[in-house]
């Protein structure tokens, strides 16, 4: 057996990555990616790695090269590089050239921690040493990288080294922001002069921190509801938030600036699912009638009976006009006079339009330029989720395709939206865990497809 470590040949050199494809040509005659961690992976004899047993080795010194090399590989760590146009390089510092040039296989695994998905990334040559090409890093997330050489079937693995990334190749609009929150039930939207914040069926109540991007607890919604069908009336109205429950008489206004919640009045009617203000009012409806709320009476007041044939799925609003979204995903104008709706648009994106009552669409609001899209079914079997976005200018009602949401979604509930001043958010739940994501929407990065 060839010593691999021959004090005189030591020769440093370096590995770059340059994170840019997840499609990579190997070093190995295959040249093909494979989604197994490297301890399992077949070398290029076909046969399973595993360390030799010493009884099987010819002498004291083969045991003592195969050792010392798995010994210096798991010294070694992946040191993060720059953020390029359009990757991340990573570099490992390997021991010397003969070192890779004797090995049957190497390559680095990213492994990412949302949903513990694995990449078995082969290296390929270069210039420079060897390299990879990744193009699906998505913002926000965790990852963990770590470099495995593999020499006459035994596998050895460097340390590894974990990173969140700070941008998204390719280049997106949306980033991932790790909540902390774990919840069953829906998230409901709320700004409160203009922040974003976030409401959960329980109660609990967060602000979303948009210098830091972070979740803020705040003091507790005080009349919450555990029917999971609750909507919430929210008015965003003298820098305060004004809330009440479709079940609850209570309306509840949230001061920022003490952090507290107080009874406004009560009134013995339902209220809308759906709402929003105006010039200093706010409006709540659903798909057959509207009321206003005014601050300074505490008065809510009848405004008209909509008539509509389709029920309402979704809302948004400038500064000047609100809409809404119904199930047949026509876009209406909501007249404060009369409470009326008036059909100026139709949503030009995949939908999936079926009697069922589990559906949702996210229409999120930034300027005279709505962003609409992922429409989302569920039911006990299955959840589909289509995610297609696009822009539509409120002024010209004209619609542009907008690259998709990065990321698959498996949900049973709706999706919660809010805007802030500068960003965009939705958040949900997934899977069985609950665990709740947020994810924030950049308008100033938006990516148009017609172009």
């Amino acid at each position: 057996m060839k010593h691999l470590l021959n004090p005189t040949q030591i020769i440093a050199f370096s590995i770059i990555l340059i994170i840019g494809s997840l499609s990579l040509t190997s070093c190995s005659s295959s040249g093909d990616s494979e989604d197994v961690p490297p301890t399992t992976q077949e070398p290029n004899n076909n046969e399973e790695p595993s360390q030799p047993d010493s009884d099987d080795t010819d002498s004291d010194d083969e045991v003592s090269d195969e050792d010392s090399s798995c010994n210096i590989i798991q010294e070694l760590k992946p040191i993060i590089g720059e953020y390029g146009e359009n990757s991340l390089t990573i570099i490992l510092d390997w021991p010397h050239d003969n070192f890779i040039q004797d090995s049957g296989e190497y390559g680095f695994v990213l492994r990412r921690l949302y949903d513990s998905k694995e990449e078995n990334l082969l290296g390929s040559d270069s210039e420079s040493g060897f390299s990879l090409m990744l193009d699906n890093i998505i913002e926000g997330f965790q990852y963990e990288i770590f470099g495995y050489v593999t020499v006459d079937g035994l596998t050895c693995t460097s340390i590894s080294e974990s990173f969140v990334a700070e941008t998204s190749y390719p280049m997106s609009p949306w980033s991932y922001m790790p909540s902390g929150v774990t919840y069953t039930s829906n998230y409901h939207g709320i700004t409160v002069g203009g922040e974003p914040f976030i409401l959960l069926q329980d109660g609990r109540f967060f602000k979303i921190n948009e210098n830091i991007g972070t979740l803020e607890q705040g003091a507790d919604f005080p009349t919450p509801e555990s029917n999971p069908f609750t909507g919430y009336t929210r008015f965003d109205l003298e820098e305060s938030a004004f809330v009440k429950s479709t079940f609850n008489n209570s309306l509840q206004r949230y001061d920022q600036n003490m952090d507290q919640w107080s009874l406004v009045t009560t009134i013995n009617n339902n209220t809308g699912d759906f709402s929003g203000q105006l010039d200093g009012i706010g409006y709540t409806f659903n798909f057959d009638w509207s009321w206003s709320y005014t601050p300074n009476d505490c008065c809510f007041r009848f405004v008209g009976d909509d008539y509509l044939t389709t029920e309402l799925r979704s809302t948004f609003q400038n500064s000047t006009d609100i809409y809404a979204i119904n199930r047949s995903y026509e876009v209406l104008k909501f007249n404060r006079d009369d409470g009326t709706f008036s059909v100026v648009s139709n949503y030009p994106g995949n939908r999936l339009e079926a009697p069922e009552v589990n559906d949702d669409i996210v229409s999120l609001v930034q300027g005279n330029k709505a962003y609409i899209g992922m429409s989302l079914y569920w039911d006990t079997q299955e959840t589909i989720n289509f995610l297609d976005l696009y822009e539509l200018d409120l002024e010209t009602l004209e619609w542009r395709e907008i690259a998709p949401f990065p990321f698959p979604i498996n949900t049973q509930r709706e999706i919660g939206q809010v805007n802030g001043e500068v960003y965009s958010y939705i958040v949900f739940n997934e899977g069985v865990s609950a665990k709740g994501h947020i994810w924030k929407f950049n308008p100033e990065k938006v990516i148009y497809l017609d172009n």
